[in-house]
């Protein structure tokens, strides 16, 4: 469960400390499967597609990897994905 100093952080788009990522991940992840009605997420099935079609240029070898470099994608013009 996310603690209320999460839950604070976030409010105030800061950081949340290291220690309650865990908990409010879980957290997280409820409230999406609620909102999306149990379907869940396709994003890393995503961004391995985005991936083989060389969207990404680098750290997509393992889900630890983070995200590697993003190139321009559709409706982005130069800014790079998710600045659209």
């Amino acid at each position: 469960m996310a603690t209320g100093r999460a839950l604070l952080a976030l409010a105030a788009d800061e950081m949340p400390v290291a220690e309650d990522l865990p908990g409010l991940r879980r957290s997280m992840r409820v409230v999406l499967m609620h909102h999306l009605g149990g379907r869940g997420l396709k994003s890393w099935e995503m961004l391995e597609d985005l991936a083989r079609a060389g969207r990404f240029t680098s750290g997509l070898g393992t889900r630890d990897s983070g995200l590697g470099t993003a190139g321009p994608g559709p409706g982005t013009g130069d800014r790079g994905l998710g600045t659209a």
